[in-house]
């Protein structure tokens, strides 16, 4: 389970939701509502701690309770860390290796990342359960993009490149369908347990435009198919993935600049497109755009703009259906995650524009809260055990992870 980049925003502008910062918590949750405030569940926080420093960034975790992410040290170094439910460890490193970091975790306890080489450039690693790495053979690479529970590694190698599938003997490259993107790069976003590969070309510079500035498409073991779009999506619609399930459920946006209500957020399944209105009197609707903001019950999330209040509302959509998820103190509710039991989790915004990490729980918002001696917190990851990780701002400045757990 990895971590991605969101967005969403006002009318006019995107605002980005940093997928590596998360959230921190309290002993007790505060109730939304003073009528809530029985049936809300209590909550114990968990510092990170260990030798990697402050400033911390959790990337991903998984239903065993460990956690990644990466610090920076008092020496201003970045160190990745592995959280084993006690302790902070750093990765071990190969012996022509160096700076080791970690950016996708499985349920069996491997992680995918990559290392550095004499020369700065980053090779691809994969580590075992008990910690020992093994480099796949691409080097050269941005880094490594997702890791399922086959330890099948998707690697990133942008700009203008295609990426690869490390399928657990040897690398394959993502290839679109279709002759007219014979030369098109293509960036993978997702790869679940089937070995599928949600993916999307983008615009190449030369020798001349590419036919489709990007699309969407699925790969699996050499061949591909496009991702349908909604009915009337003009030749030149950018179409970016959202995430998909183990059953091929896609979430994905189309932005038509033919289309003056600016970009759809819409599901695509066996060929059918289901659109994901906004909340009525609300428009501008945005998913997550995180790998784990779909689940296998149809659910995805998002945000959708009020004019009214000026503000974003967090949305669960459910089979195409949004729903608000409610709550907060005045500012805008980010809804970035979800289980498979349809827990949500992100942020509420105070009024003063402070963030604070809440989950979302069988209709209700219960309020994670800011440890002592932290000023912020942000909810980032949720496991299908209803174990929330992420990140607080000491009142320093520094950020911490955290993990907290229903007592």
């Amino acid at each position: 389970m990895t971590g991605d980049t969101g967005r969403g925003g006002r009318p006019g502008a995107r605002r980005a939701v940093l997928a590596a910062v998360s959230a921190a918590l309290m002993a007790t949750a505060l109730p939304a509502t003073a009528a809530a405030a029985e049936s809300v569940p209590r909550w114990t926080a968990q510092r990170m701690t260990g030798s990697v420093g402050s400033m911390h960034v959790v990337t991903g975790t998984n239903n065993r309770g460990q956690v990644i992410g990466w610090g920076v040290t008092p020496d201003a170094e970045w160190r990745s860390f592995l959280w084993d439910g006690e302790r902070l460890t750093a990765p071990p490193t190969l012996p022509d290796g160096s700076e080791p970091q970690f950016q996708a975790i499985n349920d069996r306890g491997q992680v995918a990342g990559y290392d550095k080489l004499a020369d700065g450039s980053r090779r691809a690693v994969l580590w075992s359960a008990d910690g020992r790495p093994r480099a796949l053979g691409a080097t050269g690479i941005v880094g490594v993009q997702d890791l399922n529970e086959r330890g099948q590694v998707l690697i990133d190698r942008r700009p203008h490149q295609r990426d690869l599938l490390w399928d657990g003997e040897r690398l394959r490259t993502l290839t679109p369908p279709g002759p007219d993107e014979a030369a098109a790069p293509t960036q993978g976003y997702q790869l679940n347990d089937r070995g599928q590969v949600l993916a999307n070309t983008y615009p190449r510079l030369t020798p001349a435009p590419q036919p489709h500035p990007e699309r969407t498409f699925v790969w699996r073991d050499g061949a591909s198919s496009w991702v349908p779009t909604p009915p009337g999506t003009g030749e030149e619609a950018v179409v970016l993935p959202a995430g998909f399930t183990e059953r091929g459920l896609v979430a994905a946006e189309v932005s038509d600049p033919s289309d003056p209500s600016g970009h759809r957020p819409y599901l695509a399944w066996r060929g059918k497109v289901t659109p994901l209105p906004p909340l009525p009197g609300t428009g501008y609707p945005a998913l997550s755009r995180r790998q784990d903001s779909v689940n296998e019950r149809g659910g995805t999330v998002g945000t959708v703009y009020d004019p009214q209040a000026d503000k974003l509302r967090a949305v669960l959509w459910s089979h195409g259906r949004p729903r608000e998820l409610g709550g907060g103190s005045g500012g805008d509710n980010r809804a970035v995650v979800l289980n498979e039991r349809g827990d949500v989790a992100g942020w509420s915004v105070t009024a003063r524009g402070v963030p604070h990490a809440v989950l979302w729980r069988d209709g209700r918002m219960h309020v994670l809260g800011t440890p002592e001696g932290h000023v912020s917190s942000r909810a980032a990851f949720v496991t299908d055990r209803g174990e929330v990780s992420g990140t607080a701002t000491s009142e320093r400045g520094d950020v911490y992870a955290f993990l907290w757990r229903r007592r």
